[in-house]
């Protein structure tokens, strides 16, 4: 049943007062109210109930949680095992500490699997000639990047425990994974294992049990060869065992990225794994030998690919020269294009000019100047005012309304016209003319063209000789877009007029 906004509030003031109360409390005084709020007793009774339960809940959230059980201290000789490194056929390797003292430095100890559970029976031969030679020490030849064995002995069950430094870093495998590495990164990291081991051999030493376990990469990708002291001498066979293992490592770390092998890492791999009777490495270096090719982006002797691979592979090797030729050979044609753009716009300049001089031979009174003359404050010569003037306004609504098509021809020849309005001695009407062609410029020309430079000077020193604080701010602006603006020969005029407007506005 629903209850109304009256019984409502009600029940909340009665929760409120009940909760106030001890628990022991609550139902003595539940059965205490009047008749009319017993109907709502069993929704306070609920309420409470819900409340208690969410109590309960956070409780349990916050509470700490059940000590965890302690780890049983297992112990190799001197050493604490800590956690499990990694494993190999015979051995696993773990993470360990010192027992004793309170430095807890770290270290790596290498320990054989325990004997199958089978009594005290003596070992098989096989077994005996295994346990013998996991006892033989012997130390690889020293190298900044191979780890030496610090620490040997044996534990309580007679097995034979060797110990290292602990080394930052990630396993070989697990390296190119988080990586992402590619194929010829992963080759990369397997010519650094190898020049490892051909220093070991050239000491006429062999590794021997070369595998993941025993390889570590740092954050630089500098690759470190864990000593555990299993060298042997140098023999046919033993050379023979690390070549094989190196080719076990490439395939590996192929088959983690599930890379292709491609035509010469294939040959590489048939030939370290002596496969397919493929002539197999004599010796690690040739193996480094035919690495460099890959890496080198150069064909693996034996290795085919046909005529499209090898030709792939030629124009990966000169890239750098083919891409410094395309840039050579588009800067060239970028500047023969700009030096041929740029006679075009000389030639364009020359015939607005030549347009210019006969729109003005056509349509203006000789004896108004046309030369330097018409950058002057007053007229040069003796002018018929009653025909000039007449003549130039005529001279304007013409070309206002002429050179279509032509905007920056019009703009050059509204400039000519306001020069002469100057030379007339009519200074708003040339102010008006030559604004109009600096406008008409503005939107239609290159910034660095020189009829806008031209207009823009010849506006600047109408702006100097109207006199005012405003027209000298005006003029000095655009001075200054002419000589930011307009350069070459071609602007040599223009340049010169802005000059000469800087000059006179220094104080």
């Amino acid at each position: 049943m629903q209850l109304s906004a009256t019984e409502v509030r009600v029940l909340s003031r009665l929760i409120e007062r009940t909760l106030a109360l001890p628990p022991e409390q609550r139902e003595a005084y539940l059965a205490g109210l009047p008749e009319p709020q017993q109907g709502l007793v069993p929704r306070i009774r609920e309420r409470l109930a819900q409340l208690a339960e969410t109590a309960a809940e956070a409780e349990a959230a916050v509470a700490p949680p059940p000590p965890r059980p302690a780890k049983p201290d297992v112990r190799v000789g001197p050493y604490r095992l800590l956690e499990p490194l990694g494993a190999d056929a015979q051995a696993r390797v773990w993470s360990v500490e010192r027992a004793e003292g309170a430095a807890r430095q770290r270290f790596v100890l290498r320990l054989p699997d325990a004997p199958a559970a089978g009594g005290t029976a003596p070992p098989s031969a096989d077994e005996a000639r295994r346990q013998a030679a996991e006892r033989q020490v012997v130390l690889l030849p020293e190298h900044a990047d191979i780890v030496r064995l610090i620490d040997a002995g044996i534990e309580a069950e007679g097995r034979f425990y060797r110990v290292l430094p602990h080394i930052d870093g990630l396993g070989l495998l697990e390296h190119a994974q988080r990586r992402g590495l590619g194929l010829l990164a992963r080759v990369g990291l397997l010519r650094q294992v190898c020049r490892l081991v051909a220093h070991v051999h050239d000491e006429e030493v062999a590794c021997t049990a070369l595998g993941p376990a025993c390889l570590r990469v740092d954050d630089d990708g500098r690759v470190r060869l864990l000593d555990w002291g299993r060298g042997r001498s140098l023999r046919p066979d033993t050379r023979a065992e690390d070549i094989a293992a190196l080719g076990a490592l490439l395939q590996a770390l192929l088959e983690a990225g599930s890379l292709a092998p491609g035509p010469d890492v294939g040959q590489i791999l048939r030939r370290a794994l002596r496969r397919d009777g493929a002539a197999p490495y004599k010796t690690v270096q040739a193996l480094i030998d035919d690495l460099n090719l890959v890496l080198g982006w150069q064909p693996v002797p034996g290795a085919g690919g046909g005529t499209l691979y090898l030709a792939r592979l030629w124009l990966r090797r000169h890239r750098t020269r083919l891409v410094l030729g395309a840039v050579a050979a588009a800067l060239l044609g970028a500047g023969s294009w700009s030096g041929w753009q740029a006679w075009q716009r000389s030639q364009g300049q020359a015939l607005r000019s030549d347009a210019v001089k006969l729109f003005l031979q056509e349509h203006l009174p000789e004896a108004l100047p046309a030369g330097p003359a018409a950058s002057a404050a007053g007229p040069a010569v003796e002018i018929d005012l009653a025909v000039a003037g007449p003549r130039l306004q005529q001279a304007l609504e013409r070309a206002r309304a002429g050179f279509a098509g032509e905007p920056v021809l019009r703009g050059q020849v509204l400039t000519a016209l306001g020069l002469r309005f100057r030379v007339l001695g009519q200074p708003e009407q040339a102010q008006g003319v030559l604004q109009e062609a600096v406008t008409l410029l503005q939107t239609t020309a290159r910034p660095d063209d020189p009829a806008l430079g031209a207009a823009r000077a010849e506006l600047a020193q109408q702006w100097l000789l109207e006199g005012s604080a405003a027209g000298r701010q005006r003029a000095a602006v655009l001075a200054r877009e002419v000589l930011q603006q307009c350069s070459g020969t071609a602007c040599a005029a223009a340049r010169l007029q802005a000059q000469r407007v800087q000059r006179q506005l220094e104080p």
